[in-house]
């Protein structure tokens, strides 16, 4: 919803979501039905691609691309500060490029909040004023769908509701991953129907591979720490069945 459609439900809490039988049986044997449908957002294009930038630093760990994306979008160089609200996470855990690998669950001691300078509320309240609605409900977004995931989970051990909710930020990221890659391409295709075919076809040619490795190398590691998260949560349920 966030990045394919740009229409999204900003109330995604429990009792607005019922699960009914698929009699057709595809994909799913079940449909997930939506309710309550008076807060929705309509997120423009630049939004979105917007968006999806701030997420790829944020997932590279790269302290200058957070700064910049951070900027565009809030006009202040609170970076530090939007990032662990936008991630639920601690800035260690950002810039140490372990965002998809964390617990999401970030509980800030009293040095944390204070520290040496008095002004994390004043911060905070900077940042929250700057913040676009359309990000101000995103957050809203994802953390009610965390919720949704530790309730899921409530009557496992803590860290499998840990890894439900990394799996839902993997699937975030890819899905951010996905909206660059095609922005990237189209630019591509652009920019090779105003050369001439021969030109256009070399500067194609060496553009989609440039584009294809580097958004594979970040795809990759992705996909398979889904995986290696969803052979542990079957473990779980099998040890927990017994």
């Amino acid at each position: 919803m966030v990045f394919n459609d740009g229409f999204v439900h900003c109330d995604p809490h429990p009792g607005n979501i019922i699960i009914r039988p698929n009699n057709k049986g595809y994909p799913y044997n079940f449909e997930l039905v939506l309710l309550d449908h008076g807060l929705y957002r309509q997120l423009s294009p630049g939004f979105r691609l917007q968006y999806a930038r701030l997420w790829r630093s944020l997932l590279e760990g790269d302290k200058e691309k957070i700064q910049k994306e951070s900027y565009d979008l809030t006009g202040t160089d609170l970076y530090m500060m939007l990032s662990s609200i936008v991630t639920g996470q601690s800035w260690y855990s950002i810039e140490s490029g372990n965002l998809t690998k964390s617990n999401v669950n970030v509980q800030f001691e009293q040095s944390q909040l204070v520290g040496v300078k008095d002004s994390f509320f004043a911060e905070l309240s900077r940042v929250m004023s700057s913040i676009p609605r359309d990000l101000v409900l995103l957050i809203k977004t994802n953390d009610l769908i965390r919720l949704i995931d530790r309730s899921l989970y409530a009557n496992l051990p803590p860290k499998s509701q840990a890894r439900a909710c990394t799996k839902s930020w993997l699937i975030l990221s890819l899905y951010s991953l996905s909206t660059l890659k095609s922005n990237a391409i189209s630019s591509v295709e652009n920019i090779r129907k105003s050369m001439g075919i021969l030109g256009g076809i070399i500067y194609s040619i060496k553009e989609y591979i440039y584009i294809y490795i580097d958004y594979t190398s970040l795809e990759i590691p992705i996909r398979v720490y889904y995986a290696w998260l969803k052979f542990l949560e079957y473990k779980d349920f099998i040890v927990f069945s017994k």
